[in-house]
């Protein structure tokens, strides 16, 4: 019973996420971009290098801190494997933790690896527009990548929040009939609840390319980050883009 309340609210959350969302989506033909003035187009160079530069400092702090846990949480494992002293049930959880150290620890450090090797698309978008001799050319190269990124951002923001909305029925579902209902009715409102932050909450690509549009400064403000990252893997955080 409680699995199918937790499904049931879940259904709801996602269906008031989804609808809210549409009526914030800018219209189709801000989509699609219109003819830009010539001040129009040197402020979308501005916009867009503005997000490139945010997006890149992201990725590096993200990179550096992934890198260095990964690399102590391989440290961790293989120190834990490697201690001979303890016996029995100690050995087993030691082996136990320190294959687990090894596998999130590897998969943080290769993860942290690439997001420091790897540009995001929006940085790709600006350094291609930068490349563009022609003022003109290059204001309307730069208004279409931030549309295009910005439709990219909102896609990317459901499919993590469709992932969410099925780890949290998967969790009702596979808990249903269990005495750790509490868990799971935790899990699923866990998972439900980032699925809702996914459909509501904008991307950096959708809130840059809605100042664009409505003229509206960048402001300096704390932005709790939680999505895909860059480069895969989830991302959880509080930043602050000057």
């Amino acid at each position: 019973m409680k699995a199918f309340l937790s499904m049931l609210m879940i259904a709801g959350l996602i269906v008031q996420g989804l609808a809210m969302d549409k009526q914030s989506a800018p219209s189709e033909a801000i989509w699609r971009g219109s003819e830009q003035t010539p001040s129009q187009s040197s402020r979308a160079e501005e916009y867009l290098s503005r997000l490139a530069n945010n997006l890149r400092t992201r990725r590096r702090v993200a990179g550096i801190a992934g890198t260095l846990v990964g690399a102590a949480g391989l440290a961790g494992g293989i120190a834990l494997l490697s201690n001979k002293d303890d016996e029995g049930l100690a050995e087993f959880f030691s082996d136990v933790f320190g294959l687990a150290c090894i596998g999130v620890g590897g998969v943080l450090f290769v993860g942290g690896v690439v997001s420091l090797a790897v540009p995001t698309r929006a940085e790709k978008e600006d350094r291609r527009v930068r490349a563009i001799g022609d003022a003109a050319e290059r204001g309307q190269a730069a208004a279409s990548a931030l549309a295009g990124l910005a439709k990219w951002g909102r896609r990317n923001r459901m499919i993590m929040g469709g992932l969410c909305s099925a780890a949290a029925v998967l969790s009702a579902v596979s808990g249903s009939g269990t005495n750790s209902s509490g868990d799971v009715v935790g899990g699923s409102i866990v998972f439900g609840a980032a699925a809702l932050y996914s459909f509501l909450v904008r991307s950096s690509e959708e809130k840059t390319y809605r100042d664009y549009s409505e003229e509206r400064p960048s402001r300096p403000a704390p932005e709790l980050a939680f999505g895909l990252a860059p480069h895969g893997g989830v991302q959880v955080g509080l930043t602050v883009t000057f």
